[in-house]
Parts: structure tokens; sequence; C-alpha cells
């Protein structure tokens, strides 16, 4: 999202003020913590979207800030991530009836 729209909507909807983050980003208010990941939401590895965890990051803090927010894609190396980088998910192909 251009840093001209996020202004726009900041300004204009007052909801948007409450739910979105300076990056535009939806969050939680009580916690101001992102409630969708643009990277993780498609990884064939996120198991549980709420609780931010995955098969790479199942501890207790599950998957990190950093990688959740966007500013690391992690597609390489992360610490803690024992080898296994992002992999985006493909759903099945549907049947034919």
């Amino acid at each position: 999202m251009s840093a001209d729209r996020h202004q726009q909507l900041m300004r204009d909807y007052p909801s948007y003020r409450r739910n979105c983050d300076e990056n535009g980003n939806f969050v939680l208010d009580k916690f101001r913590r992102q409630i969708y990941s643009e990277s993780c939401s498609l990884c064939q590895h996120l198991t549980n979207c709420g609780l931010r965890m995955c098969d790479v990051f199942p501890e207790e803090y599950g998957i990190p800030d950093e990688i959740w927010s966007g500013k690391n894609r992690h597609t390489s190396a992360y610490p803690g991530d024992r080898g296994v980088q992002f992999a985006r998910f493909h759903p099945p192909a549907k049947e034919r009836a």
C-alpha cells in the first residue's frame, strides 16, 4: 500500500485508525499486534494463525515479530528455524466431477 493511500485511509476512516498500524497492517487494539501476516498466511508451514505458530516456530512465543510483520520474509536462514524457511502454500487441485 502506498504511503499516500495509507494516509488517506487514516484520515477518512476512524475504524481504520483503530485497527491498523502505521504500515497499514491490521492489528488487535489491545495488544497492537498484527492479526494477519502477508507472508506467513501464505506459507505451507503455518499451523495456527491466531497464535502465530507454525511447524518451524511451534514454541510458546510462536513466529517472531520480525517475520510475522514482513520485515524479514524468512526466505533465508533465521535463528531457531532449524533450516526450514518460507514455502508457499499451494491448495490441492480440485477434482472434476
